[in-house]
């Protein structure tokens, strides 16, 4: 396994190599991006997925979003408050 991080300690890079008993070996990376605070800002995934994370001016997470080549974007969290849904508790 190969990783990097950066100053705040945080992983940037991941690499681990597989192998398969009577089978071939395979290779993984992820990578993670950060923003000047240290959030998350991105993750590659092995499938070449991209997904982004976006905070509003609080610094609170807000959107996570997904893309990947020719294919739509997907929204895991369109707007976090909403996907919560507060006023549906019961308190």
């Amino acid at each position: 396994m190969i990783y990097n991080s950066f100053l705040l300690g945080n992983v940037t890079y991941n690499r681990h190599t597989y192998t398969v008993p009577h089978s071939s070996t395979f290779t993984l990376e992820t990578e993670w991006g950060y923003d000047s605070w240290g959030r998350i800002h991105y993750i590659t995934y092995p499938d070449k997925e991209i997904v982004y994370y976006s905070y509003d001016k609080g610094g609170n997470l807000q959107k996570i979003r997904g893309e990947k080549l020719n294919q739509p974007t997907v929204y895991y969290i369109k707007d976090i408050k909403e996907s919560l849904l507060y006023k549906d508790m019961v308190l």
